[in-house]
């Protein structure tokens, strides 16, 4: 005859088999998109389809314009008022208060701490 001992251990192995199993149906998968884009390529790189707002570029005039926030910060702000955060602003133009034509894409995939504006890429930068 088995023990009292045999008999709650056998039960609390029962137990844990039990649990195992109820908490295996409970395992949810991870959705997957079937969008390409939105998914993004193998290695968690982002992916923006070549049609959209990153493959256009657009002109403006602005001041040069910099925050000491977060470290320090370049903006130019626009002539309507608009406010950008510049990828690669050239030095010779980095100055607070410089005036500047601009061509420019917009990267939304990109991010930054200075949080002034839509963030930028230059293509062409020139003082006036």
């Amino acid at each position: 005859m088995a023990s009292s001992v045999d008999l709650v251990m056998a039960r609390g192995f029962g137990l844990l088999l039990l649990c195992l199993l109820v908490f295996s149906g409970c395992r949810q998968e991870p959705s997957v998109s079937r969008n390409p884009v939105a998914q993004g390529p193998p290695g968690g790189q982002p992916s923006t389809p070549p049609d959209d707002a990153q493959s256009r570029t657009f002109s403006f005039t602005g001041v040069v314009v910099y925050s000491d926030v977060e470290g320090g910060c370049f903006a130019i702000r626009a002539a309507d008022g608009q406010s950008y955060t510049p990828i690669g602003l050239p030095d010779e133009v980095a100055v607070d208060g410089t005036r500047v034509r601009v061509v420019a894409r917009l990267r939304p995939d990109r991010m930054s701490i200075c949080m002034a504006g839509p963030l930028i890429e230059i293509v062409e930068i020139e003082r006036f």
